[in-house]
Formats: structure tokens, C-alpha cells, sequence
């Protein structure tokens, strides 16, 4: 939907210079008119109303008129600011990136990789002061529409959020670091998609993968999963893990919670099951301290072991029926509910996790032997 003049909406002269915009999900955008730009406010959502964006923009030509422009940033500096082309904040952005996260260079590249793929031909040569909401809004509807070369299906809702999410993130961080002085015009409300993944694997589904694994004859594959299934350790985490790492007469791996935002609680400890350890001795030997015990590209790893499962488990699940459908984090939750199911103490299996919040643990709790199961299975016995 197009910008439409307050006057109009409201049917009234109060606010000049004040616009609206309204996107798909009905919030009110607020924008104020600034030599011949739209310039975002805020929305309705964020508590914004059309008095504050009104005052906001009789503050700008207040200063405007005594020779000052918003948060002292001179005529030279935002012509030069909002003349800079989307592609050079994305690379300041994606080196950054690089630098400060050295460990975690395989999810840069997939960032990278995804910027290119969807967004680089579209934005890469627009200026970042001509890309509006309405862009980012019919983008939005365009990459929905997207059928992934791999799959044969449309992105799915998680997937989505995330190509769009990157120009939200590149747009903020060219905000902060001073390279543009124009508000984040990404305006597009990326809802959770409701897929919260409860699906683990049965003794006999984990069987059935490390069979199929043993036939593709893939030595890292195969120590994947083996760790991921007695550590529960997320995908980046394992892949992280070196030499130094591993403990072979205690059986037990120092890990990394990249997900964690507290520095103090990203490592911890986990333990190597006989199958893993078996694995390990097979290497040991051969590799320095700081060697990856799993040396292997992130995307590799991620798309060979993906295509595994969606084969043994997802033949026949709607696209959109995410809650059931087997993915690598699902290995995870198998590690987390058969602690559960074997009686393990919740706290625990928190540990184990390194969940920050018990609540995030206690989902498990419905499959212990205690949950009540075997009371309800003792009703009505005569």
C-alpha cells in the first residue's frame, strides 16, 4: 500500500507534513516529509501516534531554520551518507562480520551466499536513502513466492524470515556504525512461525539413520551425528570442537554455546557416548590440539545430512507442517527427550543443555517416568 497523507486519512488539517502508511498486518506507519523525502518515525505498534511524529517534524524544521540539522549531521555528511550504495554497507557489514567471528566463518559465507542469491541483484547498485518499505515490502512477497532448487517447494516461513532478515540486520548496522544517518526503512513485521519442534527420533528411527549413514561412507557425517546425539550440541557447536576439547579417560568434551549471550555460560561440559568415542580413537592420533575433530564446511555437512533425513523421515509431510518435520536441531531434542525418558533429573538435563531458563528444560518433563503415565495406565484396572 502506498503512502497516504494524514490530512487525508483523518479528514483534517492538523498535522501537515505528516504521513501514513499501512501495511499488510493494519499497524500504522508514521513518516514526516523532509526536503521531499519520507522519512520513517515509528509505528503505532511501537507506541508511536501522530502528535509525536507532528512534533518530530516541527523539531526538524525548528533546526532546519537555525541552521542545524537532527543529531548535528551536516548537509554534507547526509548527502553523503544517503548516496552510499547498499552494496558497499553490505560488505562493511559481512567483514565485520569475518573479523569479529573468526570461529564462525561457515555462517558468514551462508549469510554471504544468501545476500547474493536474493537480495544483491535487486539492492546491491539502489542507494540506501531510495529504498523504501513499499520495496521491502513487494521483496518480501517475491522471495515468498521463491521455490528452493533443493527441495522443489517454496522457502519455508523460517527460512524467509531469515534471507529477509539479513537486510534488516545490515541496514542496523550500518545505523550504528555511522555509515548512513537515514532511519532503517525495513518495515515489514516478521512473525514467529508457530513450529515448535517437540518431534525426537524413536530408538528404531536412530537406528535406521546411522544405517543409512554407514552407506554413505562419510567418516565426519557419521561422527556428527554420533555427537550430536550424545551431547545435543547445535550444529556450529560440534563443528567447533577441537582436538584440545576432548577428554578420552574422562569421555567428555568441552562445548561452545554460540547461541548463548552470556560470554560467561557458552562453554560447557558434555559427554561422549561409546559409539562417539569409538569414532575418536580413529583420529586422535593423527590431529594437532587445535584441530577440528569434524573437518568439514558448515553447508556441506548441513545440506548432505538434511537430504538423510528429509529421505528416512519427511516423505509425505506438508511443506508447511514444520512441527513434525525432522531436521538436524531434531537430533537435539532426541538427545534432550531420551534423558527424559530414561528418568534423568531435570536439572540435569538443563546442564547437559546449558539452557539458560529451566523453562525451556521442562518441556522434556512430560516423558519422564513420573509425568503420571503409569498412574493413568493403573485407572479402572479391576
Amino acid at each position: 500500500m502506498a503512502l497516504i497523507s494524514y490530512n487525508k486519512f483523518a479528514n483534517t488539517n492538523k498535522y501537515p507534513g505528516v504521513r501514513i502508511y499501512v501495511p499488510d498486518n493494519n499497524d500504522i506507519v508514521f513518516y514526516i516529509r523532509i526536503d521531499g523525502k519520507d522519512v520513517k518515525i515509528g509505528s503505532k505498534s511501537e507506541g508511536v501516534n501522530v502528535t509525536y511524529a507532528y512534533n518530530k517534524k516541527k523539531e526538524f524544521d525548528t533546526k532546519k531554520r537555525n541552521g542545524e540539522l537532527p543529531d548535528k549531521i551536516t548537509k554534507k555528511q547526509q548527502s553523503k551518507s544517503t548516496d552510499i550504495k547498499f552494496d558497499e554497507i553490505a560488505k562493511a557489514f559481512f567483514d565485520y562480520k569475518l573479523e569479529q567471528n573468526p570461529e564462525k566463518i561457515e555462517n558468514v559465507k551462508e549469510q554471504i551466499s544468501m545476500y547474493e542469491q536474493y537480495h544483491k541483484s535487486k539492492f546491491g547498485n539502489m542507494t540506501t536513502s531510495s529504498i523504501s518499505s513499499e520495496i521491502l515490502q513487494d521483496h518480501f512477497k517475491d522471495i515468498k513466492e521463491i521455490v528452493s532448487d533443493r527441495t522443489g517447494r517454496k522457502l519455508s516461513h523460517s527460512r524467509v524470515n531469515t534471507v529477509m532478515g539479513i537486510i534488516r540486520t545490515i541496514f542496523n548496522y550500518a545505523i550504528k556504525q555511522k555509515l548512513i544517518s537515514h532511519l532503517n526503512p525495513f518495515d515489514i513485521e516478521i512473525k514467529k512461525p508457530d513450529n515448535k519442534r517437540e518431534r525426537f527420533l524413536e530408538l528404531i528411527e536412530i537406528d535406521l539413520l546411522r544405517k543409512e549413514i554407514a552407506k554413505k561412507n562419510d567418516f565426519a557425517l557419521e561422527l556428527f551425528v554420533e555427537l550430536a546425539l550424545c551431547t545435543g550440541a547445535r550444529l556450529d557447536g560440534i563443528l567447533n570442537i577441537k582436538k584440545k576439547d576432548i577428554s578420552l579417560s574422562n569421555m567428555s568434551v568441552n562445548l561452545t554455546d554460540f547461541k548463548s549471550k552470556n560470554p560467561e555460560n557458552r562453554r560447557y561440559t558434555g559427554f561422549l557416548s561409546d559409539e562417539a568415542l569409538g569414532l575418536i580413537n580413529k583420529i586422535y592420533t593423527q590431529l594437532l590440539p587445535n584441530d577440528p575433530i569434524i573437518n568439514k564446511p558448515y553447508a556441506t555437512l548441513q545440506n548432505v545430512l538434511q537430504y538423510s533425513l528429509n529421505k528416512l523421515f519427511n516423505d509425505g509431510l506438508a511443506p508447511e507442517d514444520s512441527a513434525n518435520r525432522v531436521v538436524i536441531h531434531t537430533l537435539r531434542h532426541t538427545f534432550a527427550s531420551h534423558l527424559a525418558i530414561a528418568g534423568t533429573p531435570i536439572l540435569t538435563i538443563k546442564k547437559l543443555m546449558n539452557h539458560s531458563d529451566i523453562n525451556h528444560t521442562l518441556r522434556y518433563a512430560k516423558l519422564m517416568p513420573d509425568s503420571g503415565k503409569d498412574m493413568v495406565k493403573r485407572l479402572y484396572k479391576k
